[in-house]
């Protein structure tokens, strides 16, 4: 009967499209607003963040390769999707953290990047955020991402042991810092898979970097990371 309850969610509250906030049948969002996101072009081989014409790696991919295989944004983050990422993460907008799932998978699946990958992951969240939020918004994009590839969604391979800060005003390096040790995985989940990890905003990158090298000692073959939106 859980897997009900989005429809009849979306029965007595219709979805609205997260631009406009027009009615959004099928969690279809308007052209107006589809044609104001950016795409993410001419990133970096590794982790995907924008360069200039020049060499194929980000400066900090070349210094230290990371633990992900390859990483991969749908579309830069600013805009009218900042504002809806913000809304389901902080305003508690869970319908439309399913519209962002669709609005990813749609992506994933014109670029062909989530082949090959035997279960889609998400990155947890520790369990006292996920009670206060009520849900965890890389969950809900994970599950529609699972669902477009017809692939198995696994949310209990990898756990977030301790709460961290926000980490909005923080370095890289301090970024880097609190989150050593953050995650445990379970092997029976995760080893010899080859896993896609799914976030809703790639930033510095050392969320997923700390999450695949988790996910990478307990035995997974590989790691591949897909975001919604690239800073």
């Amino acid at each position: 009967m859980l897997h009900l309850l989005p429809r009849l969610t979306d029965l007595f509250f219709p979805p609205l499209c997260p631009r406009c906030l027009a009615l959004s049948p099928a969690g279809a969002f308007c052209p107006a607003g589809l044609g104001e996101l950016t795409p993410m072009t001419a990133g970096c081989v590794c982790c995907g963040v924008r360069l200039p014409p020049g060499p194929p790696l980000c400066r900090d991919c070349r210094v230290s390769v990371p633990p992900f295989d390859v990483a991969w944004g749908s579309y830069a983050y600013g805009g009218w999707l900042e504002e809806a990422i913000r809304r389901v993460k902080f305003g508690g907008q869970e319908a439309w953290g399913r519209f962002l799932g669709k609005l990813l998978a749609h992506a994933l699946l014109s670029t062909g990047f989530g082949r090959g990958s035997a279960l889609v992951l998400p990155v947890p969240l520790h369990w006292r955020r996920k009670w206060k939020r009520g849900f965890n918004q890389s969950e809900l994009l994970a599950r529609e991402v699972a669902r477009a590839l017809g692939r198995p969604l696994e949310t209990r391979g990898l756990f977030r042991l301790r709460p961290t800060a926000a980490q909005a005003r923080l370095s890289r390096r301090d970024r880097l810092h609190q989150l050593t040790g953050a995650f445990v995985a379970w092997p029976e989940k995760v080893e010899g898979m080859r896993v896609l990890l799914v976030d809703d905003v790639m930033t510095t990158g050392a969320t997923v970097a700390e999450a695949s090298r988790t996910l990478k000692d307990a035995g997974a073959r590989g790691v591949k990371v897909a975001v919604l939106a690239r800073a």
